[in-house]
């Protein structure tokens, strides 16, 4: 996807995907600004759409930080709250999940219950399989009243 943002109230370009080519994104992973997915919906391989989102939308009662660091220039966020977006959009190509990444999808989910299952079960199985405890001392003294008990400490 190609995608330019115009910057809402100065309708001057800020930042543009088209030099240096178009971006991969997945829905549903809440990496964009909110509101830039919920525009994308719908759209099909080829297609253009104007985005817009208001203020409001962009950054709901959030406090975002002045900058952000990890760029080599400070980016100044703190502008952008109250600015309205404006992208410029063009979806290059529709990529499918593929069946392995549908199968695992609710893997991920159960996963910690699949666990705390296996677990249960463990030890179940082994408290069942171990010996009763009275059972063996039993045996034990019945070893040592017959004399066994001595030969097996001596072999």
């Amino acid at each position: 996807m190609w995608y330019s943002y115009i910057e809402g109230n100065r309708s001057a370009l800020y930042d543009s995907t088209f030099p240096f080519g178009p971006i991969q994104f997945r829905l549903g992973k809440d990496r964009h600004i909110a509101g830039f997915e919920k525009g994308v919906v719908g759209m099909c391989e080829g297609e253009e759409r104007v985005i817009f989102i208001p203020a409001e939308a962009a950054f709901p009662d959030q406090v975002m930080p002045p900058t952000i660091g990890r760029l080599k220039r400070a980016w100044p966020i703190m502008r952008f709250v109250k600015a309205n977006f404006t992208f410029e959009t063009i979806l290059r190509k529709v990529i499918k999940p593929t069946w392995q990444e549908k199968a695992t999808k609710g893997v991920y989910v159960f996963a910690p219950f699949t666990v705390a299952v296996a677990v249960i079960c463990y030890l179940l199985i082994k408290v069942a399989k171990a010996p009763d405890e009275k059972k063996v001392l039993k045996e034990q003294r019945l070893l040592k009243k017959k004399g066994q008990g001595k030969k097996l400490k001596k072999n």
